[in-house]
């Protein structure tokens, strides 16, 4: 057998809230609460919309790779080449800020000058329906700290891999482009 719990009324809690200032502000307080709740509800809904994409002309979506604050990034095939690509997409909660907006053109314009073996190279970047896209080459593999850890490389062999990590930052820096959130992916 079950019980179902139900909630008490504020009247029970506090008592009759209409005559008391105290009764009030707790209202007022909850309200703002669930105000506040339902709001950071709605932005994940909207973002997890984020995560639906289900097509970008010339691209045919195939998996999540992965999300962080500024971007969804997905595995899929251009159709045109017939090979295997990253499409990085804009939150929705940015989608209309022009700041950001413009920041993630210009990440991959940035992106498109760079030429180095250490670097993913950028393709696209664009925009279809509510969706802007940035793709760029799709590299399978660890992040680099698993593949360390998987092949248990020493200390001499993890430097190596860092060492081909910094050329390609370097490379970025020498064309003017400062990395500011670089992660071990």
């Amino acid at each position: 057998a079950t019980t179902e719990i139900q909630p008490l009324p504020y009247t029970t809690l506090f008592g009759d809230l209409e005559g008391r200032a105290v009764g009030r502000q707790v209202a007022a307080h909850c309200t703002c609460i669930l105000q506040k709740q339902l709001d950071r509800l709605k932005m994940q809904v909207e973002d997890a919309g984020a995560t639906q994409v289900t097509q970008i002309p010339g691209y045919k979506i195939q998996d999540k790779l992965g999300a962080g604050a500024m971007a969804t990034v997905y595995k899929a095939k251009q159709i045109s080449l017939d090979r295997t690509v990253a499409i990085k997409i804009l939150p929705r909660k940015f989608m209309n800020n022009p700041q950001f907006v413009e920041r993630f053109y210009y990440e991959g314009r940035a992106a498109a000058k760079l030429n180095h073996a250490n670097i993913v190279g950028a393709l696209d970047v664009g925009k279809s329906g509510d969706y802007h896209y940035f793709v760029m080459e799709y590299v399978h593999g660890l992040p680099i700290t698993s593949y360390c850890d998987k092949h248990r490389l020493s200390i001499r062999d993890r430097l190596l891999l860092f060492t081909q990590a910094r050329e390609g930052v370097q490379h970025a820096n020498q064309q003017g482009i400062i990395h500011r959130d670089l992660k071990p992916s």
